[in-house]
């Protein structure tokens, strides 16, 4: 070998040393930067992930307690006065739900604008307690101060106050307090907002169980947290501190310690109500699960180098020194070299993988889109060297496929035909990578799609689109896949063992994100829900009171600015509490239903429809600036809308079988003519609608400005009548029943009469049906029942048979066992039942067959004899009058008044009575007031009759005489 060879040789040797060394240096401290630098970044990420996980998660549990009271605030202004059972039942579902929420509180306002007094009326508590009942807040002058603060500005205030929270466990508490107005929801200016101020609702709120929640959250986390109150001057001052669980309990008797200032932590400002919280997050002190540690592979790759580098160095030493097998030796170095080129490829494969877990860490932080997310990690796949990146979800549907959501890279069509299950049938799609990772929960890796086994369906396509490897990253919640990762490369053997434990752990950080983020979309679902069942009506989907007073109150402003005008319809349901009495709530529930199904189809657009309450719905109509006159465009229009309405309620509902017959009756108040105020154009309509009820019922009346006098006299009448039972000034009058072929009387009927001290004689037409609406009609029932039974037995002792007819009003039918009732009655009197007549209106049988119907018969059964008041005047249905238990069918007076001038009316009666006949019940005519009407009934084969020909309705003293014959009746009339 020359001398040239040897030296080039030994320069051989230096220069392999030399860049051997620099190699493995530069490899060691690109390695050891790298893995540092990424190590650092993981674990900055997660602390950053769970901190901000916390900070959203107490963000936004205070923000549910602001709704708490925002919820509190809508039910006060919702009602008019809450009952303390109606404040609890409302408010104790609220404090159970939110744990950190301890109290609520309502305070009225008292005294006058500069004296106030803010005395606590009702409080709903976690324990039950009465905590701060009675006590005036208006004492304290802080407290003072943020009450008038929160009045004068009709927001939400906060204020942390030991003193006054010192009795809940010795807890540092925070205090949100909010306004409650009368009238409008926000008033426009302080004067209004202070003088028409109802009160505050208050909610307790204990930061410190709030931070416990959170740590509770990271239970093998290291995350301690601390909230802090803003002052005046900037300084902070601690709320309350939750050390995190991992780090060791603080001694006894140890204040918290402060907040870090440097090193990892995470602050946020949260204000609610005026204050500003400070939350920090910190890695507590003592605990090792956010410090990055420092891997060894990096000192692998120095010491693989150096001794590559010494291997090939003494090689060529040795080449040098003995000058042999030259060609092997550079075989060798050639070797080695690739050997190393392939280490740092290798490198290159764990770096791109490094930076694809820190930048999507970085959109795991900032997500707040589920798609967007996914999207964003597959683009960051391929921007650091793959070739195709794509996401999929597992389907539950009995095909069991795989729903590709995100896809990013070089797909051309790729991911539109994979057509991929994880079901796991033999030769079938899901025995594909994606598949089985899915299905077993495992990561699939393969490094050659060329050759792969179980890749046949996919292998054309993806080699022609320059996918050499695989890898399928199973997506995991709670030990079972949701989804999978797939990662392709362009270059064979693209995936070792280091890369696949980075992508894995990116897979598990994208997993937590997926359900971090559907928890958040929930919750927010949940909370819509919660809004829209708070103002719309759940049995009907109808808006409720709030929605229609702010929606009335907008077209207010519209009809002010550009000279329109409004009416707003109060429609109630006649006879509605009857259903609920006789037939169940259900059925009633069922009515309101198919009611509200009615008016919601007859409303015309730009109508407004919504439920009171009960049987109570509103309507608001509007109409805007015309060239006509509004206000008689919407008498015009309302009216006819008013009718509409009447007549699709005409035809019966359907209730299990029944056909229901259902009336309403209309209330109305327009704007400008009545009011400007949406309350009182509400309370116009509600005076309208009682108007039109006992006018009648079945019609709609207009709001006039003699109405409210006539709802006084109505409950000054109801006062009345209360203290009529009471202090018996009620008496009841008996009216002759004739039978008409001989004129002898052969019964009764017992009629109640009233004669108030300061008014005189108050008529039956004026004063049942204030009973009836009053629920007096219960106890006026019984009594005429009572006395009635008592003044026959007195007849009886005194030689006097005769029968008494009573009349039962429907309204006793659903306020307790009729039947009972008058068989008690009967027998405390000594009397048989048969003396006793129960009279019942067709209309009441005619409106259900339940309830009703059953104790009829049962009054029947029992003896009495029962008449139909009022035949001819309703909605009969012959077939159910001949299936009742009657004995007398009575002949209305309306049709007799008529009947010898109006052919009409004579037909009618003439059918009543032959209809009677033919059932083989009596008839009995109402109203006989003259001989010829006495003669023509007879004539037509009718049995009874009573009326003032006959008699007016005397006392009982008077019917004894005619009885006895003192004081004779007219003459029957002459046959012929």
């Amino acid at each position: 070998m020359s001398s040239r060879h040897s030296r080039s040789l030994l320069l051989a040797a230096r220069f392999v040393l030399l860049v051997g060394v620099m190699l493995s240096m530069a490899g060691f401290w690109q390695a050891t930067h790298i893995s540092r630098q990424a190590e650092e970044d993981r674990m900055t990420g997660a602390f950053l992930l769970d901190a901000s996980d916390r900070f959203e998660m107490v963000g936004r549990e205070l923000d549910r307690s602001a709704g708490a009271v925002h919820a509190l605030r809508n039910f006060f202004m919702a009602s008019r006065e809450v009952s303390d059972e109606e404040f609890r039942t409302f408010g104790q579902p609220v404090l159970d739900r939110r744990p950190e929420l301890h109290a609520l509180f309502w305070m009225p306002a008292e005294g006058t604008i500069d004296a106030p007094r803010f005395p606590v009326r009702q409080v709903a508590t976690k324990d039950g307690s009465t905590l701060l009942l009675g006590q005036d807040l208006a004492t304290e002058p802080d407290l003072r101060a943020a009450l008038e603060r929160s009045r004068d500005g009709g927001e939400l205030v906060a204020i942390l106050r030991p003193p006054l929270c010192s009795r809940i466990r010795e807890q540092l508490c925070q205090l949100l307090i909010l306004p409650v107005y009368a009238g409008a929801y926000d008033p426009a200016d302080v004067g209004t907002r202070r003088a028409s101020l109802r009160g505050f609702v208050m909610a307790g709120i204990l930061p410190a169980k709030l931070l416990h929640q959170a740590v509770a959250g990271l239970e093998k986390r290291g995350v301690s947290l601390w909230l802090m109150e803003r002052g005046g001057e900037g300084e902070a001052r601690l709320v309350a501190h939750q050390r995190a669980r991992l780090a060791a309990p603080l001694p006894p008797g140890l204040p918290p310690p402060p907040p870090p200032t440097e090193g990892r932590r995470l602050e946020k400002v949260h204000a609610i109500g005026g204050q500003a919280l400070i939350l920090i997050a910190a890695p507590a002190a003592g605990t090792d699960h956010y410090r990055a540690e420092r891997p060894a592979w990096p000192w692998l790759v120095l010491a693989g180098g150096l001794f590559l580098t010494l291997l090939a160095f003494f090689h060529l030493r040795s080449l040098h020194r003995h000058a042999l097998g030259q060609d092997a030796l550079n075989r060798e170095l050639e070797a080695e070299i690739g050997r190393h080129r392939l280490h740092e490829r290798e490198l290159e494969k764990v770096g791109r993988a490094l930076q694809l877990i820190r930048t999507s860490n970085h959109d795991l932080i900032h997500a707040d889109d589920e798609h967007r997310l996914l999207q964003r990690v597959c683009g960051n796949a391929v921007a650091h060297g793959y070739r195709l990146a794509w996401v999929g979800f597992a389907e539950q549907d009995e095909a069991r496929g795989v729903r590709v959501v995100a896809v990013a890279g070089h797909d051309e069509g790729y991911t539109d035909g994979l057509a991929l299950s994880w079901a796991d049938v033999p030769r079938g799609r899901g025995r594909g990578p994606a598949g089985t990772a899915i299905r077993t929960g495992t990561t699939c890796v393969l490094g050659d799609l060329a050759v792969a086994p179980g890749f046949d369906p996919w292998r054309e396509a993806a080699l022609l689109r320059g996918y050499q490897a695989l890898a399928c990253l199973p997506l995991m919640e709670g030990g079972t896949a949701f989804g999978v990762l797939c990662i392709y490369a362009a270059e064979a053997g693209a995936f070792d063992a280091g890369e696949i434990d980075l992508l894995k752990e990116l897979a598990l950080d994208l997993a937590f994100g997926i359900s971090a983020l559907r928890t958040r979309h929930e919750h927010a679902v949940m909370e819509a829900q919660l809004e829209h069942q708070a103002y719309y009506d759940e049995l009907t989907g109808l808006p409720r009171r709030a929605v229609f007073v702010r929606e009335v109150g907008t077209a207010l402003e519209r009809a002010r600015a550009h000279g329109g005008a409004l009416a707003v319809m109060l429609v109630d349901l006649d006879n509605f509490k009857l259903i609920n009495d006789t037939r169940g709530h259900p059925a009633g529930d069922a009515l309101l239903r198919d009611v509200a199904a009615r008016l919601r189809g007859a409303m015309p657009e730009g109508a407004l429809l919504a439920r009171l309450s009960g049987d109570k719905f509103l309507i608001l109509l509007t109409c805007p600036e015309v060239e006509a006159d509004p206000i008689e465009i919407i008498i015009e229009r309302v009216a006819g809308r008013a009718r509409a309405i009447l007549r699709i309620l005409e035809a019966p509902f359907l209730l299990s079988g029944a056909e229901i017959y259902m009336r309403a009756s209309i209330g109305i108040s327009r704007f400008p003519d009545h009011s400007e105020n949406v309350d009182d154009l509400i309370r116009h309509a509600d005076a309208a609608l009682y108007l039109a009820k006992t006018c009648g019922r079945n019609g709609y009346r207009f709001y006039s400005s003699d109405i409210s006098a006539r709802q006084q006299r109505r409950l000054d009448l109801e006062g009345r009548l209360h203290r009529a039972l009471a202090g018996g000034e009620l008496h009841l009058l008996y009216q002759p029943i004739v039978e008409l072929a001989s004129g002898r009387m052969v019964g009764v009927e017992a009629l109640a009469r009233w004669r108030d001290p300061e008014r005189g004689m108050i008529s039956p037409a004026e004063f049942i049906p204030v009973a009836e609406d009053s629920g007096l009609i219960k106890p006026l029932g019984e009594w005429v029942v009572r006395e009635a039974c008592r003044q026959l037995a007195a007849w009886r002792a005194g030689g006097m048979e005769t029968k008494v007819a009573v009349n039962l009003s429907v309204r006793q039918f659903g306020q307790g066992d009729v039947v009972e009732m008058v068989e008690r009655m009967a027998r405390e009197a000594g009397l048989p039942p048969a003396l006793i007549e129960l009279e019942v209106t067709e209309s009441a049988m005619m409106l259900e067959t339940g309830e009703l119907e059953a104790q009829v018969r049962r009054m029947a059964e029992a003896g009495f004899s029962i008449s139909l008041d009022d035949f001819g005047t309703g909605f009969s249905s012959l077939s159910r009058i001949a299936e009742l238990p009657i004995h007398v069918l009575k002949v209305d007076k309306s049709f007799v008044d008529e009947m010898l001038t109006d052919r009409t009316r004579w037909a009618i009666v003439n059918t009543v009575i032959q209809f009677a006949s033919h059932l083989g019940v009596h008839s009995l005519a109402e109203g006989i007031e003259t001989a010829e009407q006495w003669a023509e009934l007879h004539r037509l084969g009718c049995q009874y009759g009573q009326g003032y020909h006959f008699r007016r309705p005397s006392p009982a003293e008077d019917v004894e005489q005619i009885w006895r014959g003192g004081q004779p009746l007219p003459s029957a009339p002459a046959e012929g």
